[in-house]
C-alpha cells in the first residue's frame, strides 16, 4: 500500500497455512483452522419470528455463539421514545401517537439487548432475529 494512502476495507491474505486479515485498526494473524469460523452474519443462520417470547423493557442475551440481527416494529398510543440497549450502549428514535416505529440492530455474542418505550402503552407488533 503506498505511504500515506488509508485501509478503508478488509484484506485477506494468505501465508501458507495462516490468514492475515488487514483491517483499518491494524491486522491479526488467524490460524487456518480458525478461517471456518470467520462467517458472515445470517450464514448457517436463519430469519426467526420471536414475537410471542419477547416482551419490551425486558433484557435478553445472545448466546448463540455468534452475533444475531434484531428487527423490532412497535407502535404506541402516545408520543415518547422507543429506546434500545445494546451490550450496554443505548440509542432511541421518537415515536409519534397511532404510528409504527421499526428499528434493527445486531447484537454480538455474550451482549445482552432490550428494547423498550417511555411512553404510553406500547405494543410488538414483530420481533424478528436473525439466529442459528
Amino acid at each position: 500500500m503506498p505511504k500515506g494512502s488509508q485501509l478503508t476495507e478488509e484484506l485477506a491474505l494468505v501465508e501458507t497455512d495462516e490468514l492475515i486479515l488487514i483491517t483499518p485498526d491494524g491486522s491479526r494473524r488467524v490460524n487456518a483452522g480458525e478461517v471456518s469460523s470467520l462467517k458472515a452474519i445470517g450464514e448457517g443462520q436463519t430469519v426467526q419470528d420471536v414475537t410471542v417470547s419477547r416482551s419490551l423493557g425486558v433484557s435478553y442475551t445472545n448466546s448463540t455463539g455468534k452475533s444475531i440481527v434484531v428487527k423490532v416494529i412497535v407502535t404506541t398510543d402516545t408520543s415518547g421514545n422507543l429506546h434500545v440497549s445494546n451490550g450496554g450502549i443505548a440509542s432511541y428514535t421518537t415515536l409519534t401517537q397511532g404510528t409504527w416505529r421499526e428499528c434493527s440492530f445486531i447484537v454480538k455474542n455474550g451482549d445482552t439487548y432490550s428494547v423498550s418505550v417511555d411512553a404510553g402503552i406500547a405494543s410488538v407488533q414483530k420481533w424478528i432475529e436473525t439466529r442459528a
